[in-house]
This record gives structure tokens, sequence and C-alpha cells, in this order.
């Protein structure tokens, strides 16, 4: 009987163990930030993501070139990202072109955290988010 509880404490714990080290690497790393992201029946989702930026831009990444929100992006590009709790609008552009900065970028901010999300998602080359860069709105 102490195997069977030994057993079930494996198999509970290891999924466990997974999930905390992916929540804090995504969370206690690097700057996250909530993107408001319009869904199909037109409520908002709060989706909290890595932002990164350089002298020349500064970037989100989340989700497929053919997920709903990004394709709504062609029609409105304004959206709001909250950033340090303060929510700000910013003309979004579909950056497909910026994907290798976008994780060189990454992995220079977010450092050990990058490189558990990454190898837990099969390696930067075996990712098909799409970049979206962020430009601040103009009132």
């Amino acid at each position: 009987m102490k195997w069977l509880t030994i057993a079930i404490g494996i198999l509970v714990g290891i999924p466990l163990a997974y999930l905390a080290v992916m929540y804090a690497a995504s969370e206690l790393s690097g700057e996250v930030v909530v993107l408001h992201r319009t869904a199909e029946d037109g409520s908002i989702d709060r989706v909290r993501v890595w932002i990164v930026g350089n002298r020349t831009g500064t970037w989100i990444e989340h989700g497929s070139p053919d997920a709903a929100w990004i394709a709504r992006l062609a029609e409105d590009p304004v959206i709001t990202v909250e950033r340090g709790g303060e929510p700000r609008q910013y003309h979004a552009t579909v950056d497909p072109a910026a994907h290798t900065l976008y994780h060189r970028l990454r992995a220079e901010d977010y450092e050990l955290a990058d490189q558990i999300v990454a190898m837990s998602q099969g390696g930067t080359e075996a990712c098909d988010a799409t970049p979206v860069r962020l430009d601040p709105a103009l009132d």
C-alpha cells in the first residue's frame, strides 16, 4: 500500500511541480503586461504576456498568425495593454519579420525564464506565434 501512495504522490507531484516552474518562469521575471484582447463575441479577454523592446520598437507575441484577435487588427489596430497597472493604447501591427528579433530580445530580457518556457514549447524554432509591434496610439 505504501508503494501506491508513493506512486500517486509522484503522479500528482510531477505535474504540479511543472506548473509551479512554468508559472514562476512566466510571471516572476522580466516585465509582464496585460493585453486586452477582443474575443469573437466582443468581450474583452485579459491575457498576461511578455513585452520586449529596444530603441527601434516594442513587441508582444501571443497567438498564431491565424488567431482571430490578430486577424481583427487589420480592421481595428488600436489595442489596450496594461503596463505597470496603467492601461495604454497602442497601434498594433502584425510583424512576422521581427520573429527572430523578438526571441533575441526575449532571451536577453527574461534569461533563464525564457529558456525554460522555450524548452517547454519545443524551442524557438518550433514557435509559430506572431510578433505584434506596438507603437503608442495617437489621441
